[in-house]
């Protein structure tokens, strides 16, 4: 346990800002967080089961091992995030966004997923799509690829996805597509100058990197990683992989 103490049972949560927030292992069963921004945050190893997420952001934000069983994400972008191990089970996930997110591993069973947009961004429908096409869709990538997609808040974002399902490198907002476009072409120009990566240490200790631009402008940036050799392994997988990634726009 890395936060022994802290216990936000069925504490009311509604439209918290806690983007970022270090919340590992804490009990937030029967929590109502609805409408609470979550990017970005660590929340691997919490109990969540039955909490209220309806509308939550938690876009990028590392759920993995979480036990999520029960719990209602109706309507929740949950873009990007990393939800390898989750329980699930029983979870309302309705009309939730789940584009580009790491769902290997996870526990779907009896979760209603009506019209939530799976990882690859097309709609899951109960009625034509049963639950092993499900499982074929969401731990699979062929190739490493940018995704190009919409966030909730009408800006354009990409995502470089590794062949394992795992996002590598993620881009900040553009108000158009054609910026966003630009972006990955920037990304595509620098990733093979070492020069241009810029290690970094965030507020938990962990390590992580930022793909810079020669405007020195910050075009793409890493996951946090437990090791600065887990961040360098990254690093070398965006210099091999970038350049020659198609582009997949779901926007």
């Amino acid at each position: 346990m890395n936060n022994p103490i802290i216990s936000l049972n069925l504490a009311n949560l509604d439209s918290a800002m806690l983007k970022g927030a270090d919340l590992r292992d804490v009990d937030l069963q029967g929590a109502i967080m609805s409408n609470a921004d979550l990017r970005d945050a660590d929340l691997r190893g919490a109990d969540m089961r039955g909490t209220n997420l309806q509308n939550a952001i938690l876009r990028s934000t590392n759920l993995c091992d979480v036990d999520m069983r029960g719990a209602d994400l109706e309507g929740a972008n949950v873009q990007g995030a990393d939800l390898q191990g989750a329980n699930l089970r029983g979870a309302i996930l309705k009309g939730s966004d789940f584009q580009n997110a790491i769902l290997k591993g996870a526990d779907l069973k009896g979760a209603d997923l009506t019209e939530a947009i799976m990882p690859d961004g097309e709609k899951y429908r109960p009625t034509i799509h049963g639950v092993e096409y499900l499982m074929r869709k969401i731990i699979r990538i062929k190739n490493p690829k940018f995704i190009i997609f919409t966030g909730k808040d009408g800006q354009f974002y990409f995502r470089l996805v590794a062949r394992n399902g795992a996002v590598i490198l993620a881009s900040e907002g553009y108000p158009s597509k054609s910026g966003c476009i630009n972006g990955i072409a920037s990304v595509k120009k620098n990733a093979k100058k070492i020069s241009q990566y810029k290690p970094l240490t965030a507020s938990n200790g962990q390590f992580y990197f930022n793909l810079i631009a020669g405007n020195n402008q910050v075009i793409g940036k890493s996951e946090t990683y437990k090791s600065e050799q887990g961040r360098e392994n990254i690093i070398e997988m965006v210099k091999a992989t970038a350049p020659d990634s198609l582009v997949e726009d779901v926007a």
